[in-house]
């Protein structure tokens, strides 16, 4: 009888962590799906990334970083710009260690704002 309710809590529990690996499996196949964006919404993320980087909460700063350059976008001009937006911390090195990019970065990642919201 102990022997008989063990292997169910076992069974149980196994199914329990894979439901977890699948669920972080999931998670990541929709990261890799590039995401339907407006221009609204890209300029919207690039000024609440630059708003917490002139803020400097670090654990917002860290958040609108994902949010905005961590998944491609389905339209290749926006895609182009995300792609721009990424290679500005290596153009425009960050003061702060933990900082996105310079502030040279900073006024152009606000160009980049301004463009979207004309397009």
């Amino acid at each position: 009888m102990i022997l008989y309710i063990f292997e169910i809590v076992i069974v149980v529990v196994l199914f329990f962590i894979l439901g977890i690996i699948t669920l972080i499996m999931i998670g990541n196949l929709m990261n890799m799906i590039p995401k339907k964006r407006t221009p609204v919404d890209v300029a919207d993320e690039i000024d609440y990334l630059v708003e917490t980087a002139e803020g400097r909460n670090d654990e917002d700063y860290s958040d609108a970083i994902d949010m905005a350059f961590n998944r491609k976008i389905r339209d290749p001009k926006l895609e182009s710009i995300r792609q721009e937006c990424l290679h500005l911390r290596r153009m425009y090195p960050p003061e702060h260690p933990l900082g996105f990019c310079g502030r040279d970065g900073l006024v152009r990642l606000k160009e980049l704002s301004k463009e979207l919201r004309e397009m």
